[in-house]
C-alpha cells in the first residue's frame, strides 16, 4: 500500500471523526441522501482501461441543507472535481450534481422505499457504499469502526448501500 493512498485513508477517517460530532448539535435538522443503485447499476463502476474506478464516492455525509460535509476522495476524475467544489463552495449540491451522482430513492430489505421518516432517528447519518469485491470498503469499515467509541452519546446512523440487492437484504443499519 502506497504511502500516498495511506495518508488519504487516514485524512478520510479523521475527517469522519471530526465532521460528525460537529454536526451532532443540528441533530434535527440533519438528513441522509440515499442513492439508488437498484435501478441504475451502471453507475457503480466503470472500466478507464486502468482498472475499474467508482463513479459514486463510496462515503457521503450530508448536512440538512444538502451541503456535503465529508466524502471519500479517489474516484472518476469529473466527480473528484464536483464534490471538491461543493466542499469549498459551502454550498447545497446542484440538481446537476445530484444526476451526476445518481441521487434519488434506493429501496430497504423489504422493497419499500427509503424516506428520512423510515429512518432511525441520529445525530448524524453515513452513508456507506459497499460491494463485497471493494477492498477499500472493507478497509474503511474497520477503521470507521474504531472511532465509533469516540463518538459516545451521539447517535450514528450507518445506511449501508450494498452493490447487490441480494446481499442487501442481508444488510444491517447500526
Amino acid at each position: 500500500m502506497s504511502t500516498r493512498f495511506c495518508l488519504a485513508w487516514a485524512m478520510l477517517v479523521i475527517a469522519f471523526a471530526m465532521a460528525i460530532p460537529a454536526l451532532a448539535s443540528e441533530a434535527d435538522a440533519l438528513r441522509p441522501v440515499v442513492v439508488n443503485l437498484h435501478e441504475r447499476p451502471e453507475v457503480l463502476a466503470h472500466d478507464s482501461g486502468k482498472g475499474k474506478k467508482m463513479f459514486l464516492p463510496r462515503l457521503l455525509l450530508f448536512d440538512a441543507q444538502g451541503r456535503l460535509v465529508a466524502y471519500q476522495p479517489g474516484y472518476t476524475d469529473n466527480i473528484d472535481q464536483l464534490l471538491r467544489h461543493a466542499l469549498k463552495r459551502d454550498q447545497p449540491i446542484t440538481d446537476k450534481a445530484n444526476l451526476a451522482l445518481a441521487v434519488g430513492e434506493t429501496l430497504d430489505a423489504d422493497g419499500r422505499a427509503v424516506t428520512v421518516d423510515s429512518l432511525p432517528k441520529a445525530d448524524a447519518y453515513v452513508l456507506d457504499y459497499w460491494a463485497d469485491w471493494c477492498s477499500p470498503c472493507h478497509m474503511l469499515a474497520r477503521d470507521l469502526q474504531q472511532f465509533l467509541p469516540r463518538w459516545h452519546g451521539i447517535r450514528v446512523a450507518w445506511l449501508k448501500i450494498e452493490a447487490d440487492p441480494e446481499k442487501a437484504a442481508h444488510s444491517e443499519t447500526k
